[in-house]
């Protein structure tokens, strides 16, 4: 279906936001099954960023369905779509014509004859019922940015993100029964909700990208769920191990602290099963390094707590440190890996712990044979067993980009302008494990995440 703008009616779906409005916009119903229906809206006359990424194993799980099962009704002019429960005939989503795109400004509007809402998932809240309380309005931003964890109580006007990317909710209905909205975007958005006696309104707001939105039919919400983790893909098997006990702090600066914690935590005999390390144990905070100094022997102290039945999982960052020096950075910016400034065209540089630094580009394929050969130099000092990923919004300390010819920056600000990972869950950083550490299965734990998983073969 094509729904044109009509610039003598401004509301008829499309509006002029600073002059840059699509003018024709293709709108598609697609049925994965008879439990999920897709609403893709883009523009019908020019490319536009999409997510790139998808489960394929998804199709397996899913059965198609015609779409004229699928309880669809449909108006053009002006815009506006409903969504019915083919087995209970009610109505359990409709949209009005708040319909805005523009390059830089789209919003789609839908209304659910809702009671409660749960979901948009990575955030600190007081309750799991999103915006509670009648007549209430309130905005919830996703945006992977490096932040302290505010308590987001959804009030204007929103910014209270933490570090994971996950634009999916549940609202029950007033029949008691589930259903499951995911808004497949990666830029950064927010989600305006506003509770009324006879239902929820959900205005989902972004600033590029596409409308490519999932709906999950009523059920119970555990059907919900496992409909929507078959489409994104199954939770991550950890080993066994890393479900222990683990122990980490940031201020150990020299391995003679680390070694006096682990004693006196057998002298208490409390169970203990992995040690992490923070940046303290890095030369300088340079990822892939550790210090000769404060830390030397951590080779050995690892050793021994295998040894001992126990595991070490060092912090890393992504950020490649900006030196001529370094031959990850000389590698990298030969292989044209990384992140390239809008500005100069060239390498964009930030600043995080380690000073200047660069940050790969994951969807560039060069970028996983740096972070590989960094993994490796670092498995070869020490037989860590696992990573933990920090700061891969990624964390920049800088305002936008730092001029690298100037001695002092901007005042420190956790994030930058594009925080979602570009190759998307840390995908290059789990493979590169998989190759260092067979035949066992490696451990990862990260901050900022995104909502669906890729599945690639090793090689």
């Amino acid at each position: 279906m094509i729904l044109k703008h009509e610039r003598s009616d401004p509301f008829s779906g499309l509006t002029d936001i600073n002059n840059d409005e699509v003018k024709e916009a293709l709108v598609l119903f697609e049925s994965l099954d008879e439990h999920v229906l897709r609403l893709k809206i883009t523009d019908n006359k020019a490319p536009r960023w999409e997510v790139p990424i998808y489960n394929p194993d998804a199709r397996k799980y899913f059965k198609q369905c015609p779409i004229r099962n699928m309880g669809i009704s449909y108006s053009n002019t002006p815009y506006q779509f409903k969504l019915v429960d083919p087995r209970t005939q009610q109505l359990f989503i409709s949209a009005d014509d708040t319909l805005y795109f523009a390059d830089k400004f789209i919003e789609l509007g839908l209304w659910f004859p809702a009671d409660a809402i749960f979901g948009l998932g990575e955030r600190a809240t007081s309750s799991f019922d999103l915006c509670d309380g009648p007549y209430r309005d309130c905005v919830y931003t996703t945006f992977n940015k490096d932040l302290d964890v505010p308590l987001d109580d959804g009030n204007y006007p929103g910014g209270k993100q933490t570090y994971g990317h996950q634009p999916f909710y549940m609202v029950m209905l007033k029949n008691k029964q589930f259903a499951g909205v995911f808004f497949l975007n990666s830029n950064a958005q927010d989600t305006a909700i506003k509770r009324r006696s006879t239902g929820i309104n959900v205005n989902h707001r972004t600033i590029g990208g596409i409308i490519d939105i999932y709906f999950f039919y009523p059920d119970i919400p555990e059907r919900v769920i496992r409909n929507y983790h078959s489409f994104i893909g199954r939770p991550y098997l950890p080993p066994m191990w890393t479900l222990g006990y683990h122990l980490s702090r940031w201020g150990w600066e020299t391995l003679d602290k680390v070694k006096n914690v682990l004693k006196s935590m057998e002298f208490a005999d409390f169970p203990l099963d992995s040690m992490w390390s923070d940046i303290d144990y890095m030369q300088d905070f340079v990822s892939f390094t550790v210090d000769s100094d404060t830390y030397r022997d951590l080779d050995k102290f690892v050793d021994q707590l295998h040894e001992m039945g126990m595991h070490w999982v060092p912090i890393l960052n992504p950020g490649i440190k900006y030196d001529l020096n370094n031959s990850y950075y000389k590698m990298g910016e030969e292989m044209n890996a990384y992140i390239r400034s809008a500005i100069t065209k060239k390498s964009m540089i930030g600043k995080a712990w380690l000073g200047e630094a660069m940050f790969l580009a994951w969807m560039n394929p060069n970028a996983s044979s740096v972070w590989h050969a960094g993994l490796k130099r670092l498995y070869d000092q020490v037989k860590y067993d696992g990573i933990w990923l920090d700061m891969n919004e990624a964390s920049n300390f800088c305002n936008f980009e730092c001029e690298p010819e100037k001695k002092e920056f901007s005042s420190i600000v956790h994030g930058t302008d594009s925080h979602n990972p570009k190759e998307f869950d840390d995908l290059p950083y789990y493979l590169s494990l998989i190759h260092i550490s067979e035949p066992t299965r490696p451990l990862y734990i990260s901050y900022a995440v995104f909502c669906l998983k890729k599945k690639k073969k090793k090689k």
